[in-house]
């Protein structure tokens, strides 16, 4: 069992959930800075994540509907994907309670958070939180539905040695 989770001190109706960024002060912690002690939460792949990032931004430059702080973008500054992953960081983390890094990542997670699922085996995740929060384990009916075709994409030597690093050591990829 968690350390910080018992049946004792599980309040029914307690639960807040929602998109948090502590980057832009709307973090969990800045609205409940004293009641917010134990977490779960679903994250996406984040290699997955920032290439779809890359080919949606590219997308909407390209019709001419890309924004960023009310200021139109004109154009990509990157050449490839390749280019894209090495110069920009995941965002995911800026979603996390605390700044997480390299070196504190796994005593935060193991200390506040009660289950990471991913959204690549969501039911799996959904069954475990369920187990984990004393529910009754449910199919999951939110399976993501693609609006448009996936991409092909070329797996550059970059893309494939994120990939492997994902499985092992994937805050280097994220924190670097």
């Amino acid at each position: 069992m968690h350390p910080f989770f018992s049946k004792t001190d599980y309040r029914k109706g307690i639960c807040v959930h929602g998109h948090f960024n502590r980057n832009r002060n709307i973090g969990v912690l800045d609205y409940y800075p004293d009641d917010a002690r134990q977490f779960i939460t679903v994250l996406r792949d984040p290699l997955a994540l920032m290439t779809s990032d890359y080919f949606y931004n590219l997308t909407r430059i390209q019709m001419g509907i890309h924004y960023r702080e009310g200021k139109k973008i004109e154009s990509w500054p990157y050449e490839s994907l390749d280019e894209f992953l090495i110069k920009n960081k995941c965002y995911m983390l800026q979603y996390f309670p605390w700044e997480m890094t390299i070196d504190n990542y796994r005593q935060l997670i193991d200390t506040h958070f009660i289950h990471i699922g991913v959204t690549e085996k969501l039911q799996e995740s959904m069954d475990i939180f369920a187990k984990k929060l004393y529910k009754n384990q449910k199919p999951c009916a939110c399976a993501t539905k693609r609006r448009a075709p996936r991409r092909q994409v070329k797996k550059p030597f970059v893309f494939l040695r994120k990939t492997m690093l994902w499985n092992t050591k994937f805050m280097n990829m994220l924190c670097n």
